[in-house]
């Protein structure tokens, strides 16, 4: 279970920060759909990566 909380927080919390961080970005720069749309893209790629790691961590733990 533990695990499963951590692999979770691990997908979700760049997508939120991403998306936090161009809602900051956009209302300075006056484009707000723009950047957040960046933020999400981009925290999508980090939760991918870190699923990524998730799983190769997992499969040599089967082994």
């Amino acid at each position: 279970m533990n695990k499963l909380s951590t692999a979770v927080g691990d997908i979700v919390a760049p997508i939120v920060f991403m998306v936090f961080v161009g809602y900051q970005v956009g209302q300075y720069l006056d484009k707000l759909a723009i950047s957040m749309a960046i933020g999400l893209f981009v925290g999508f790629i980090v939760a991918l990566f870190n699923v990524w790691k998730l799983m190769k961590k997992l499969r040599r733990n089967d082994e």
